[in-house]
């Protein structure tokens, strides 16, 4: 920590992405050490009249009645917004920086661990997706045989996985066709080992070829399930993959007594987020049907920790 126009500075080096992630400092590799020397990952904590003017808006625009919940009837959203994503991807020479979700903000506060924070860099937010990638990726997948993201969006998390295990078979699963095409697209431009295909997480498809030698991860894809989450969960169960990444949003890591955790609960709540789902895996391995490796807490936007995990196996 250091100090800048009567402000404390902090960074996040590689000691401190350790502690975020929960692994050790021999968990992350080399380059993704490099990565992290040479990027900006300065930011400052939000106190006081900010802090409360953040919380306010948050719960001023949970009440506004403009927030759109998620379900099943969003679907053309997803449709559309990836259709975006495709044509910017297209008349750009294939340029991946266009295929960033929308909702992915430049120059916006975020929240690290409870706390809220102002980067400098514009892109905090894709730099530290970035390491959060390369660290759990490198950590649990090397061993899998294949992989498979389901509701995989542009495919920038396979196009990670690619440069990490390019002699793995890759799978990306979406319910928006336009997602599929995307997919396909980058497999044939970057000759990635990769395939596509529509599937449903409301209703499972249990044809999908998925062993006990192939690991499985979402990214802020079965936020949108609510409470409905038990279909997929089940088809998981089912299943038996090797390892299971959530990397997900979901109510039980907001545990702190402030201000903060409940307005990002009550904005959950209001979007009809993910909502029970690591209660419903602790249960399960009391059973002794699943084993968790690892909960962890990181960060995200300003309304909510979306790129917090759990890490799970079927047993």
């Amino acid at each position: 920590m250091n100090t800048h126009n009567d402000q404390e500075i902090y960074v996040l080096g590689v000691k401190e992405f350790a502690v975020l992630l929960g692994c050790s400092i021999d968990d992350i590799s080399d380059e993704c050490k490099e990565y992290i020397i040479n990027t900006d990952f300065r930011y400052r904590k939000l106190y006081c009249e900010e802090r409360e003017n953040i919380i306010l808006e948050t719960l001023l625009r949970i009440e506004s009645g403009e927030l759109s919940e998620s379900g099943p009837h969003r679907k053309p959203d997803w449709e559309e917004g990836w259709q975006e994503n495709l044509t910017e991807f297209v008349n750009n020479d294939f340029n991946l920086k266009y295929l960033i979700p929308k909702f992915v903000r430049r120059n916006a506060v975020m929240r690290l661990c409870g706390e809220y924070i102002m980067p400098f860099n514009t892109d905090f937010e894709v730099a530290c997706v970035n390491v959060l990638r390369k660290v759990l990726f490198g950590r649990y997948f090397s061993v899998a045989r294949s992989i498979f993201e389901f509701g995989c969006g542009t495919g920038l998390n396979l196009v990670e996985l690619a440069a990490l295990f390019p002699e793995k078979r890759l799978f990306g699963f979406d319910w928006a066709k336009t997602s599929c095409e995307i997919v396909s697209k980058i497999a044939e431009l970057k000759n990635i080992n990769m395939e596509s295909g529509l599937f449903d997480m409301y209703k499972p498809d249990y044809e999908v070829n998925l062993t006990a030698s192939d690991a499985v991860f979402t990214v802020g894809a079965m936020e949108q399930l609510g409470k409905n989450y038990i279909a997929f969960l089940n088809f998981l169960l089912k299943k038996k993959p090797l390892i299971c990444i959530n990397i997900e949003t979901t109510n039980e890591i907001y545990t702190n007594k402030t201000l903060s955790d409940y307005a990002a609960i009550e904005y959950t709540k209001k979007r009809n987020y993910l909502f029970g789902y690591l209660k419903t895996l602790r249960s399960l391995e009391k059973r002794g049907d699943i084993e968790i490796l690892q909960e962890q807490r990181t960060f995200g936007g300003m309304y909510h920790e979306g790129y917090s995990f759990v890490v799970w196996k079927p047993l």
